[in-house]
């Protein structure tokens, strides 16, 4: 992702260029151009923000409920698996139970084009669980699907049975 000041420098070359002179399939690239670099210049919503990072957690909930065989709920308070509402201090999803004791992770989601990895890791480790470990889920436009930063000595204990 290009930063800010680079994006207004294109976008004022090209509102400053006389694009009459090019040829029309070039004056359309443009114009569209134009208005994805004018797009990239406006601040997301908070409340689009605010749906994106809960589309996440949902998302996430629904991966780990399928992998546990363990159903998720927003709605039911005592569920095993829960998507923390937005705006609460703790962690993105909360675990219970046999959820916990099968996936002992603190996790944070994080869905935004701009991350601050030292800020969100942080964060995770403020809202660390007791006898769990921290675990970021990010996603962004450029990814296919969302991806999971861990400890890497962590990582290596999961993966290779001790």
């Amino acid at each position: 992702m290009m930063n800010k000041k680079r994006t207004q420098l294109m976008l004022d070359v090209i509102k400053k260029a006389d694009i009459s002179k090019y040829k029309s399939s070039d004056q359309k690239e443009l114009k569209l151009l134009e208005r994805q670099l004018e797009r990239d210049l406006k601040p997301i919503k908070v409340r689009s923000a605010k749906n994106k990072g809960k589309n996440l957690q949902n998302k996430v909930c629904e991966k780990l409920s399928v992998a546990l065989d363990i159903p998720w709920s927003n709605s039911d308070d005592e569920a095993l698996i829960q998507s923390r509402q937005m705006g609460q201090h703790g962690v993105d999803i909360i675990l219970r139970g046999e959820a916990r004791n099968r996936f002992p992770f603190s996790v944070e989601c994080k869905s935004t084009e701009t991350f601050n990895l030292m800020g969100t890791l942080n964060q995770a480790k403020e809202n660390i669980i007791k006898d769990t470990d921290w675990l970021i889920i990010y996603k962004s436009k450029k990814l296919k699907s969302p991806i999971a930063i861990i400890d890497f000595d962590v990582f290596l204990n999961k993966v290779i049975d001790k």
